[in-house]
C-alpha cells in the first residue's frame, strides 16, 4: 500500500472519492482522463488530480496502470513523494478482519449517507428543471422562480459534496447570481457598486 506525501487533508480525499460516486467502471484506457467513466488506476489518478496533487510522477499523458503507482512507490521514477505504508496499516487490516460486522455497519452507513446526499442533488436538479419549465410556461413569475432558485442554491452551497454528473450549467449559475442580487438589501448593492 502506498501513500502520496502531498496529501495532508484526508477530508479532501474523501470529497474527491465521493465526487466520482456512481461513475461507471469501464476499462477503455486512454491517454487522457475520461469524463464519464473510469477504471481502477484511472480513478486513482482522477482523485489525485481533484485533490490538487501535482508534480509527483503520476502520468497524465498516457494510459495509466497499477504498475505506474508501484514504480512511484519503489522509487524507480525517482520520486520522493511516495511512501510504502503497508506495515503502518497492517494493524488496521487485522482489526477490520477481526471485526467485520462492525466494519460492515460503518461502511454501509457511510455509503448510504453518500447515496442520500447524491439523491438530494438529483432531486434539487429536477426541481430546478421544473421551476424553469413553469417559468417558461408563465405559470410561475420570474420573481418567484428566482426566489426559489436562491433557496435551492443556498442550500447547495452549504453541502460538502458535489458529484461528477451533477451539472450546474452557466445559465443556471447566472440566473442564480441575478436572482440573489434581486433579494439583496439595497444597502448591500449600493456598497458593492461603490
Amino acid at each position: 500500500m502506498i501513500r502520496c506525501n502531498q496529501i495532508t487533508d484526508t477530508d479532501a480525499v474523501v470529497k474527491a472519492c465521493a465526487y466520482f460516486l456512481a461513475q461507471p467502471y469501464q476499462v477503455f484506457p486512454s491517454k487522457r482522463s475520461a469524463k464519464s467513466y473510469a477504471y481502477c488506476s484511472e480513478l486513482a489518478r482522477k482523485v489525485y488530480v481533484r485533490c490538487g496533487v501535482t508534480g509527483v510522477g503520476i502520468p497524465d499523458d498516457y494510459v495509466i496502470a497499477p504498475a505506474h503507482f508501484d514504480k512511484l512507490a519503489d522509487g524507480v521514477a525517482g520520486s520522493p513523494h511516495w511512501q510504502d505504508i503497508t506495515e503502518t496499516v497492517r494493524p488496521a487490516v487485522k482489526f477490520c478482519r477481526k471485526y467485520t460486522g462492525l466494519v460492515d455497519i460503518s461502511v454501509r452507513l457511510f455509503i448510504d449517507g453518500l447515496q442520500l446526499n447524491r439523491k438530494r442533488y438529483e432531486e434539487r436538479a429536477a426541481e430546478l428543471r421544473k421551476i424553469a419549465k413553469l417559468e417558461r410556461s408563465g405559470k410561475l413569475s420570474k420573481k418567484k422562480a428566482a426566489e426559489v432558485r436562491v433557496l435551492i442554491r443556498t442550500a447547495e452551497e452549504k453541502m460538502n459534496l458535489t458529484f461528477w454528473d451533477v451539472n450546474r450549467s452557466k445559465v443556471e449559475e447566472n440566473s442564480f447570481s441575478d436572482a440573489r442580487k434581486m433579494f439583496e438589501p439595497a444597502s448591500n448593492r449600493e456598497s458593492s457598486a461603490a
